[in-house]
């Protein structure tokens, strides 16, 4: 085992006591740019900070010019991009059998997210006008404006569904909008939110291309 995994599992039992009581701890919070804030299950709103433990049922939050990365157990990678919402409404893992189910939700901006070690099919996000099915994938996803859903795969294939029902596959290079009613899918054009952003590390000069997978081990972190 490398010693960031055993960094990273060691920190999650340290972390155990400050997590609400009977609550599921998902994550940790890696990179935090600006302000961020959580509103945990049955809790209230609060800032939250870089190794603050992440529970299911969450709702995260970032300031206009924030933007908040969370490595969840199964190594998946969350970016929140600036002012956004997102609430990790279910995940459940299964270390010894790498089984479990992730579900999230985007309610407000933007998101990028990295698929982990779960199976392709356990993966799911949700938008008000969208869902997107994961299938081993790196993608941008938005919540525009006018309520569209837009999502940009960067690598692998996303499923997505309107909340009409049609359903069509997008492919890496492609961006996929859902009004709600139906799907389109064209090229990409220009480069995605976040598509730059190195996970858990911060931009240098304003452009940084390593992308998530990466990004150095968690143990670089430590003071």
């Amino acid at each position: 085992m490398k010693r960031s995994s055993v960094w990273f599992a060691t920190a999650f039992l340290g972390l155990a006591a400050a997590t609400p009581a009977g609550a599921q701890q998902v994550g940790l919070v890696q990179y935090l740019q600006s302000f961020g804030y959580e509103t945990p299950p049955a809790g209230f709103r609060a800032p939250i900070y870089v190794r603050d433990p992440v529970v299911a049922e969450t709702v995260l939050e970032t300031v206009p010019d924030g933007r908040l990365d969370v490595r969840f157990l199964d190594q998946t990678q969350l970016i929140v991009g600036p002012g956004s919402k997102v609430t990790i409404d279910r995940f459940v893992y299964d270390p010894d059998r790498n089984t479990g189910e992730a579900a999230l939700g985007l309610s407000r901006g933007l998101m990028r997210f990295v698929s982990g070690r779960l199976a392709n099919d356990s993966y799911s996000v949700s938008t008000p006008t969208a869902t997107l099915g994961v299938r081993g994938t790196d993608f941008v996803t938005e919540l525009q404006e006018s309520g569209a859903t837009a999502v940009s795969v960067l690598e692998g294939v996303v499923a997505m569904t309107a909340t009409g029902g049609e359903t069509v596959n997008v492919e890496a290079g492609f961006t996929g909008v859902s009004d709600g009613s139906t799907v389109s899918v064209a090229p990409t054009v220009g480069v995605p939110g976040l598509s730059q952003a190195s996970f858990g590390v911060e931009a240098v000069g304003g452009a940084d291309s390593s992308g998530p997978d990466e990004a150095p081990d968690l143990d670089e972190h430590e003071e």
